[in-house]
């Protein structure tokens, strides 16, 4: 299956958690992905993290985001210092391989609260076309 990369950014966003609510707001883990503020775990009993933007599920060792488009962006990597990470759709409308139909999927992340880069706000991928 096509997978595409993204660069989304999640500058200016105002903080949504006290200083005193951090400290149960520890790092987590899933798979090998650790997941800190602003990015924060469901956990069952919890109270929430952060935003519901980034909120992640983690399934069979893959963190999702959960307001993503059919909850299909896996995060691969966090990058707190440039307030950056990679996500890959799992669930392009595809047909061998190629797009059957423009796809934005800027749409597919449900969220103002996610910018993406200069370099990928144009971004097509095709793999395997004929």
């Amino acid at each position: 299956p096509l997978l595409v990369l993204l660069w989304a950014s999640v500058l200016g966003l105002p903080p949504l958690v006290s200083a005193q609510d951090l400290a149960t707001c520890s790092p987590k883990t899933c798979g090998d992905l650790t997941v800190a503020y602003p990015f924060w775990l469901e956990e069952e009993g919890q109270q929430p993290c952060g935003s519901p933007s980034f909120q992640l599920n983690c399934d069979d060792s893959q963190a999702l985001l959960s307001r993503s488009m059919f909850g299909a962006y896996q995060v691969l990597e966090i990058f707190p210092r440039t307030s950056s990470f990679i996500a890959v759709d799992h669930n392009l409308p595809l047909d061998d391989g190629c797009p059957k139909w423009w796809f934005n999927i800027s749409q597919g992340l449900g969220s103002g609260a996610y910018t993406f880069t200069k370099k990928n706000r144009e971004l097509l991928v095709l793999y395997n076309c004929t």
